[in-house]
């Protein structure tokens, strides 16, 4: 009796062993923080608004300034544009969430659950341009 009481417990303590040892591993596990930048331009007279990812952190409000003139940009999907009431919803890997502060338009990106503030903000002609990323100049 003794004996089996001490098998059962050597199996039962070395199952829980196993199930920690497979909540220490992260192989499957990928940053998914935005590694380069990420430009949203809002048209203020048609409301559109545009995207761009690069692979470049901007280092330079020139160079960011160049950016907003130059890049190509992508139309932002309206799976990819929120408002206040469906901020929570949806399982989407990255969206646009805007909401007014002071009644200035400031939108957020969610990029992979992270909420991101722009770091830098630049209007030219009748665009504004918001600036995300990790980092700060």
């Amino acid at each position: 009796m003794f004996k089996s009481i001490i098998a059962l417990m050597f199996v039962v303590g070395s199952s829980s062993f196993s199930v920690a040892n497979e909540l220490d591993e992260e192989r499957g596990f990928v940053n998914k923080e935005i590694q380069g930048t990420v430009v949203l331009r809002v048209d203020q007279s048609s409301k559109q608004m545009g995207y761009v990812i690069l692979n470049d952190k901007m280092k330079s409000k020139s160079q960011a300034q160049k950016v907003a003139q130059n890049a190509k940009y992508k139309k932002v999907p309206s799976e990819k544009a929120r408002s206040e009431l469906d901020r929570d919803g949806g399982s989407s890997s990255w969206y646009f969430y805007g909401n007014y502060y002071n009644n200035y338009y400031y939108p957020y990106f969610n990029w992979y659950g992270n909420y991101y503030r722009p770091y830098y903000t630049y209007n030219w002609g009748c665009c504004n341009y918001y600036y995300y990323g990790s980092y700060w100049w």
